[in-house]
Parts: C-alpha cells; structure tokens; sequence
C-alpha cells in the first residue's frame, strides 16, 4: 500500500479484469506463513534503486524556532538514488546519492494525511550541491540492515539539531535492523543500531514480526520497531559531539523516542526471505536541552530547549533503469503558480 505522504498514482488507464485463476493457480495466493522465516535485506552487486525520504519536523529547534517563539514546521524532502558497489563477507558496500531535494518552511502543522498546499510550503534555499555534501554517504549494510560502517556525509553546512545525525537520514530505507535468527508473527527481538545512533547502555531498540505472509515464491511482512534514546552529549564549539575533552564547551542531554513500521516485500527460499521496504512510516518525539557558550555574553552559557514531534515516510521512487516520470502536484493550482511540487504527488507521462 502507497503511503499516503509520498504517494504516486499511475495515470495509465485500468487493466481490463482478468478471468478468475484456475484452481491449480491457488498456490500463488499468499497465506499466512507459520513456519519460522529468516528475513534479510537484498543487496545485490550493480543494483541501482530510488528512495523518496520525506519528514515533516514540528517544534523548537536551532536555527529556525527559539524557546518561547511559535513552533516551526519544516518540511524536508530527498530524492536518493542508491546504488550497490561491492559485495563481500562484512556486507553490501551501498552508495546513497540525493538526487533532488527539498527544505520548505511550512506556515501551519502539515495534516495527519500529509498533503501540502504548494502556497502553504515557500522553500528554503540551499544548493543541491550543499545538500549532497551532507547526506550523500557510502555505508556498509549487513544483510540484516546492521550498518558495518559509513563514509561521507556533513552535518556542518546546515546545522539542524534533533538529537540525530541527519547524515543517516538514508537508514530510513532500511530502518529496522532484522534478527539473525528465524521469527514467526508475533516475535520480538532487540537490534543494537538504527536512526537514533549506537550507545550501549543508552539506546535501545525493538523488532516486532506484525505479520508475514507468501506463496512459496514471495513474501510480504509488515514489521513494526520502537526506539529509545537517553541523550547524554558533550559538544564542540560548532554544537557537533565530541569525545575530545579539549574540544568540549558544551552539552546535549535529553531523550529522543522513535515508533514505526515498514512493509518488506521480497523473494522466499530455502527457510529465509530477502527483499526491500516498499513503504515506511516513522513518528520520532524529542525532549532535549542544549548547553554552549552565549556568543553575545562572553563567559556565560547559553540554554536552548529543543522539543520536536517528526514523521518519517519511505517508498521506493521510479525503477532507476527507466526514465524517471515527470511529478506534478496533486493541487490543480499547481502549474499556474511555477512553484516545485508539493511531496504528495501523482506521476504523469
């Protein structure tokens, strides 16, 4: 099912409905499935996929709403094209490339179905090239989603402090981290890394098998994750973290939650299924309180209080090995304003 946010509706026209399947077909329908199913993401060499990440961030946070101010309402929207560039034993060596984005500063709290108005979403301007300085990143994915290791990426250009590297933004396409054992619907397990970062003791996180079902040739499971985060930072003179205690002059403490669920449709074998997150939705709420010198009272510390309520959603773009489709705003008003597409859009040809 499309979400709702990043929706795209075909406009070719209706097949023509199809005889109903004889009974030696039955076996392609899918049903629940019982027996255990080791689940795994699939990453193959040479393949190149579309992403569409797109957040609605609500609240007080630097630099656009102060303590006190009204909340602002941000609106971020990223194209990636990702492309596998080597395979081994510690896992699939992923380039996460933004090919086209969005920063809008909204006048109201977007509504719960997502829809933007493009008159209600002026942009905030930053250059492509900015952007891609500080998301484009190359990542080692294990096949359960863990991430081996990750290169590139710069939170310095654009600093927007959610108590989350905006880097990983790209961990959104694969958020949930799976079990290295086989699970059955109704089945927890505990994963080490996701959205919220890596700290022992401090971060944790949640799988939950919702559902799976397949037809002995495919899969679909709907898999749900919570997260928690006690933030505990000390920051450099930029508001970066550092564990170099020369460089530290201030703090970032606090506590970041994180609910969701993805829809991972994929091929079955032998006792275990792979395949990619065709949708995605995460609610992330943040409670911190940031610490760093006033640069207009030498001496004294300045406190800003950071409260964020954030949805997340995913899906897959256009198959990158096609041309991409032409995205028109679902709002009619759209081509007489000139303006860029609002995200919820239908595809035209």
């Amino acid at each position: 099912m499309l979400s709702p946010a990043v929706g795209i509706a075909d406009t070719k026209p209706a097949p023509a409905a199809k005889p109903a399947r004889p009974a030696a077909a039955a076996s392609a329908v899918f049903k629940p499935l019982i027996t255990p199913v080791r689940i795994s993401y699939s990453y193959k060499l040479g393949d190149v996929r579309r992403y569409k990440v797109l957040a609605f961030l609500t609240g007080h946070f630097p630099p656009f709403a102060a303590a006190g101010s009204p909340p602002i309402h941000v609106m971020i929207l990223l194209d990636y094209l990702t492309t596998v560039k080597k395979v081994t034993d510690k896992g699939a060596e992923v380039d996460f490339s933004v090919q086209d984005s969005k920063l809008c500063l909204l006048e109201k709290e977007p509504p719960a179905d997502s829809k933007i108005i493009p008159d209600d979403a002026p942009e905030f301007p930053i250059p492509l090239s900015q952007v891609q300085q500080m998301f484009n990143a190359v990542a080692t994915i294990k096949p359960n989603g863990a991430i081996a290791n990750i290169q590139g990426g710069d939170n310095s250009k654009v600093k927007i402090d959610l108590g989350i590297d905006l880097r990983k933004l790209f961990l959104l396409t694969a958020p949930i981290t799976f079990s290295d054992k086989t699970v059955k619907t109704g089945d927890e397990w505990p994963f080490d890394d996701g959205l919220l970062g890596s700290k022992a003791g401090k971060t944790t996180y949640i799988g939950h098998l919702e559902s799976i079902a397949g037809n002995g040739k495919r899969i679909s499971a709907s898999i749900a994750q919570r997260g928690d985060s006690q933030v505990d930072s000390k920051l450099d003179k930029e508001g970066n973290s550092t564990d170099n205690a020369s460089a530290i002059v201030g703090s970032l403490v606090g506590k970041v939650n994180l609910v969701g669920s993805a829809q991972v449709e994929g091929a079955a074998d032998a006792g275990g299924a792979s395949g990619r997150v065709t949708t995605s939705k995460l609610t992330m709420t943040v409670d911190l309180k940031r610490t760093l010198p006033d640069p207009d009272e030498p001496g004294k510390q300045q406190i800003t209080d950071i409260d964020i309520k954030a949805r997340f959603y995913v899906q897959p773009g256009a198959p990158a090995s096609k041309p991409a489709k032409k995205l028109v705003a679902s709002d009619s008003r759209t081509p007489s304003t000139g303006k860029r597409p609002s995200p919820h859009i239908s595809a035209k040809k």
